[in-house]
């Protein structure tokens, strides 16, 4: 498969989207951690489970063309600037 605009153009979308819920998920477990039973489990599994989205989609990714997760990897920090910029995920208690 060639490389197109439309498929770089989709790897930054799904980057962003995987990056949005990859911090969310941050957002979520540094949140709970001062309350949560199991802090260690809390922040590994957390980890591993948002890690290990962001490579199987890297990979699959990289199955259509070589290039398509470095576009991804822009979505992915354009999104984490969008939520730091923005404070999208903070919601005041």
């Amino acid at each position: 498969m060639h490389l197109s605009i439309f498929n770089a153009v989709l790897s930054i979308a799904t980057g962003a989207v995987v990056g949005w819920w990859f911090f969310a998920g941050l957002w979520w477990t540094v949140r709970r951690l001062p309350t949560a039973r199991h802090p260690v489990i809390l922040a590994v599994g957390s980890y591993s489970l948002r890690m290990g989205a962001v490579v199987l989609v890297a990979l699959a990714l990289a199955q259509l063309h070589w290039s398509l997760p470095a576009f991804a990897l822009v979505g992915l920090i354009a999104a984490r600037q969008g939520m730091v910029a923005g404070n999208i995920t903070a919601k005041p208690e």
